[in-house]
């Protein structure tokens, strides 16, 4: 067993004293806020919802400052459950490095260069197993130590190597120089201290770059590849000073002298001050990639510094958790190291790795640990995300993030200290009870997050209640007319609800934090509401629909929008400007590519067409005549359906002309019903009107060209090339051999 000895108080000190100074962005104060979960899910068809900032544990809170370094019990570890667990962590690092190696060309390419000059595509590569090529190279200059490098391959691809490594207080540029000869590589050392410095390393099957930059960081050092092409064989890489700030972007005096103190702290030796100071390292890393990564970088910068923060906590790990016997405090640096690997795979995409890592602290920790209702937040994001991410239809991560949610709200639901915490926890199973189309639990979980908002609940959390309302509101009118009483009081929730967001938005007092999507989607239900109330109210949802088309003239829910006017406009038996209004919107043929609104147009209009019949002259036959139009279009774009609905055109222009109508609308009916006709395979109706049109001396030049186009265009497909020829010319004596 190691000895404890007296850490470097006054380096560590020195650390804290100027990252409070400079406030940096990886050195943190234990009670600032981040949020180790990542952006919230999308979980349709809820709308956008911005991200929560909420407390991590990632910063230990019992490690203050200015504290005094107490003699602290020793705890024991159970041995087995913590080798499985360090081996299954490390497992998760290494599937990190090779997912982002396999799903991310650019990554490889720009940051970890390596072969890319002499790597052959696969057919399939993802269909393959990564397999030893060769032997091991194995280092025959390092007396007693082992160092050996292993070359994989994918298929034919060639994968970055492997170092196994056990040496033990060797000087480190033996080390590297050796394992950089077996890479392929040199090294340029010409800037750095030639002091004598020893390092240790013991590693397993560890890619290259991450076994080089673990050795090198004990003793102050840093490498990168020297020029812009990267590290192929026969690359050189520059290793230097992490003091040399020429080497970095960053010219940062006060940053400079917390990072030598903590490598100075992080030196010496197995004790707490040490881990502390490998913690405080790795999390600089993190929190600097999570600054470029909200300024929108788009290069991999932030994704190696993440990685790089992965490697730094597994380093903390790996060297103060692996006896059987860990110091107290130790512990809260090991917990927050493994918290950072979780949130850093997290941030990558990584989500069943970084659920993992949280399982694997949630099984370790006890319940009265402050992080634990943090973590099994972040554990349960994780596995919603991963559900996301796989789109298989499996729901078994959905079922794993629903208990620990539940499990959460379950056992701190009544502890004020985790309030926050376990608000948030409602709200997110809501979410999922929401995707799961279980309503009335999610309204539960929800109503329950808004009791702890009180009056300052967002308007979000106003919109999914209403969601849920209405949700319910339809599944209980489904069940017969007993339950329409029951039903309209969730509808009239709803709409209570979204009054209150719909107000807000013209009296533009809307949440800065809420899409404005939220305002556009909860104008269109409250009009739906009213509608499906036990006593409709078509005026006042006419009213809010016509108020959402003019401030949202182009979105997508203009179709259904369209459908609920037209429906309103014949519920309320609009006067005659509200029918030629009505139809003036239904003109538009693009509504007609989506089928729903096909279907819901279909019903709509085949009352409308009854109603009609109560109208007079013009107004009836111009509604006549839509009718047709649209039957027609649906034909068109329907071949299953064309026969039905070609008839039901041809019988409804025939109707138009039959009343006499004003010319133009005459004119059109008789191009309509020829084009019908024909389509239907009635060619000598189509043709007859198309003579018609032609003989008629008062026709507009523009329906007679088009008459001449349509009567040209089918003898032509019958072969008819000389009367084809007459009719383009229009010849109203083609007689089409009728």
């Amino acid at each position: 067993m190691k000895r404890f000895v007296l850490p470097p108080v006054p380096a560590l000190m020195m650390a804290c004293a100027c990252a409070t100074l400079v406030f940096l962005p990886g050195i943190a104060d234990e009670n600032d806020d981040e949020d180790i979960r990542g952006p919230d899910v999308q979980v349709e068809p809820l709308p956008t919802m911005p991200p929560h900032a909420r407390q991590t544990p990632s910063v230990p809170r019992m490690q203050e400052e200015d504290r005094p370094i107490p003699t602290a019990p020793r705890v024991e570890v159970d041995r087995a459950g913590l080798v499985a667990d360090m081996a299954a962590l490390r497992q998760d690092v290494v599937r990190v490095r090779s997912a982002l190696e396999e799903r991310d060309a650019d990554f490889q390419s720009r940051i970890e260069r390596e072969s890319v000059q002499y790597q052959e595509p696969d057919a399939d590569p993802g269909s393959q197993e990564v397999t030893p090529h060769g032997d091991p190279d194995i280092s025959d200059r390092l007396g007693n130590n082992y160092l050996a490098v292993q070359r994989y391959r994918r298929g034919t691809t060639p994968m970055p190597p492997r170092v196994t490594a056990r040496i033990h207080h060797e000087r480190v540029e033996v080390v590297y120089r050796d394992l950089l000869f077996r890479l392929d590589k040199s090294p340029n050392d010409r800037g750095i201290n030639p002091a004598r410095r020893m390092v240790s390393l013991h590693v397993e099957d560890m890619p290259w770059e991450e076994a080089l930059t673990r050795l090198l960081r004990q003793v102050g050092l840093g490498w990168r590849h020297e020029g812009e092409r990267g590290g192929g064989r026969g690359a050189s890489v520059i290793i230097f000073e992490l003091s040399d700030t020429s080497q970095r972007p960053s010219d940062d005096r006060w940053q400079d002298a917390a990072m030598r103190s903590l490598r100075a702290a992080a030196r010496s030796g197995n004790d707490a001050i040490a881990a502390e100071a490998r913690y405080r390292m790795a999390r600089n890393d993190q929190r600097q990639a999570e600054r470029l990564r909200q300024e929108g970088r788009d290069d991999d910068t932030w994704r190696a510094l993440h990685y790089a923060a992965i490697s730094g906590f597994a380093d903390v790990i790996q060297e103060f958790d692996t006896g059987t016997r860990v110091h107290g405090d130790i512990l809260p640096w090991v917990r927050g190291s493994m918290l950072g690997i979780g949130s850093s795979m997290e941030t990558v995409g990584m989500y069943r790795e970084a659920y993992s890592v949280y399982r694997n602290f949630l099984a370790r920790a006890d319940r009265e640990h402050e992080a634990v209702p943090q973590v099994m937040l972040a554990a349960a994001n994780a596995a919603r995300r991963q559900h996301a991410r796989a789109a298989t239809g499996d729901v078994s991560d959905l079922d794993i993030a629903s208990r620990l949610l539940q499990d959460l709200i379950n056992t701190y639901g009544d502890d004020p200290r985790v309030l926050a915490t376990v608000t948030q926890a409602r709200l997110e199973l809501g979410q999922l009870y929401m995707q799961q189309g279980e309503y009335e639990a999610a309204r539960t979980q929800l109503l329950a997050h808004a009791d702890f908002a009180g009056d300052d609940i967002s308007h979000r959390i106003h919109f999914m209640i209403a969601q849920a309302e209405m949700a319910m509101a339809r599944r209980l009118r489904g069940q017969g007319e007993g339950y329409a009483r029951e039903a309209d009081v969730h509808f009239a929730d709803a709409e209570a609800r979204l009054e209150i967001i719909t107000q807000s938005f013209f009296r533009r007092e809307t949440d800065p934090l809420v899409d404005e999507d939220i305002y556009r989607r909860a104008m269109f239900k409250l009009g739906r509401v009213k509608m499906q109330r036990h006593r409709p109210d078509f005026v006042a949802a006419l009213h809010i629909f016509l108020r959402a088309r003019q401030r949202f003239p182009r979105s997508d829910l203009e179709a259904p929008l369209l459908i609920s006017i037209a429906r309103c406009y014949a519920e309320i038996h609009a006067d005659r400007e509200h029918i030629a209004h009505m139809w003036q919107l239904l003109e538009n043929d693009e509504l007609l590519d989506d089928r729903d609104v096909r279907f819901q147009l279909s019903e709509m209009l085949q009352d409308l067409q009854d109603q009609a019949e109560g109208y007079p002259g013009p107004i009836h036959a111009r509604v006549l005549f839509y009718l047709a139009q649209y039957n027609y279009r649906v034909a068109e774009q329907n071949p299953s359906l064309h026969a039905e609905h070609y008839e039901r055109a041809v019988a409804l222009y025939q109707r138009v002309i039959d009343q006499r109508p004003p010319q133009h609308l005459a004119q059109a009916s008789r191009l309509g019903l020829a084009r019908a006709a024909l389509a239907a395979g009635d060619d000598a109706r189509g043709r007859s009107n198309l003579r018609d049109i032609l003989r008629d001396p008062s026709t507009h030049p523009r329906d007679r060209a088009l008459a001449s186009q349509i009567l040209g265009d089918h003898l032509h497909s019958e072969g008819r090339f000389r009367e084809a020829i007459q009719a383009y010319d229009g010849n109203w004596d083609v007689r089409g051999g009728d």
